[in-house]
């Protein structure tokens, strides 16, 4: 396997810098805090009964996808992703606070309290951060009520391979040879929480290899970050797979994914 992706817990990244999923709860549950597990396609994703989900939520915020450390993608990729999952919601009869929206309340906050990095040492300051994160909350809470937040996120996972191909997550893709028993790709994953961090749904579904057989080299190599998402047809399937049940897949308009440069 190439060498460019680090193993073990993968560090999370988006390029808003907004609070991720756990990173809320870290001063509540510091158990937490050597990383989040990556979820996995389930036969039902629902964490409460679906009867009490639908009575319980109507309005849900949307966060920006966030990515793995060493993965790589444009802004309009990721906001490509990040607007067919707004539509899908809002065409399965949510209604849906944007991720601008929840983008603009925290850069408002991060800059009136001037930032949450001590310039001198370069780290965080909890206690001010946390009482940040608390503020966004409060905030979104106060304008637009809302009954869940939806964290979309990029996972590096093991895929196993078989006859050539890698099949993780409900996904399938070629890698060139059956010389491995496993090859690193990556998987998006929906994470739903209420507005006090209780888990609602918990998807995932393979997006794409991370990593192909170079047969000249006679070496796995990295897929190049300009050839990743490349495939439409590929990361709509993930998109509506992992968003599962919480949507009408029929009726959802992909648009075109802009091209990586």
């Amino acid at each position: 396997m190439s060498e460019q992706f680090d193993r073990g817990n993968w560090g999370r990244t988006d390029r808003y810098s907004v609070p991720l999923r756990l990173s809320r709860w870290f001063a509540v549950f510091p158990i937490l805090v050597g990383g989040a597990c990556a979820p996995s396609p389930a036969a039902d994703p629902f964490l409460v009964s679906r009867l009490e989900f639908y009575d319980r939520v109507e309005t849900i915020v949307a966060t920006p996808v966030s990515l793995p450390e060493g993965v790589d993608a444009p802004d309009s990729v990721l906001t490509w992703f990040e607007n067919l999952i707004e539509d899908a919601l809002r065409q399965a009869g949510f209604t849906v606070v944007p991720v601008q929206t929840y983008v603009d309340i925290w850069n408002r906050i991060n800059q009136e309290a001037g930032g949450f990095f001590d310039p001198f040492t370069g780290q965080r300051d909890e206690a001010r951060y946390e009482a940040g994160v608390s503020e966004l909350f409060d905030e979104l809470r106060e304008r637009f009520s809302p009954d869940a937040i939806l964290y979309p996120e990029m996972w590096i996972v093991e895929a196993p391979t078989s006859g050539g191909h890698a099949r993780w997550d409900g996904a399938t893709q070629p890698v060139g040879t059956s010389a491995v028993s496993a090859v690193l790709a990556l998987s998006l994953a929906t994470v739903l929480q209420d507005m006090d961090g209780a888990e609602l749904y918990s998807n995932a579904w393979g997006l794409e290899v991370l990593e192909v057989y170079n047969r000249s080299l006679r070496v796995f190599v990295p897929v190049p970050s300009e050839d990743l998402f490349a495939d439409q047809e590929r990361n709509t399937t993930a998109i509506t797979k992992a968003l599962g049940h919480l949507i009408d897949q029929s009726t959802t308009d992909t648009g075109t994914v802009p091209a990586a440069h």
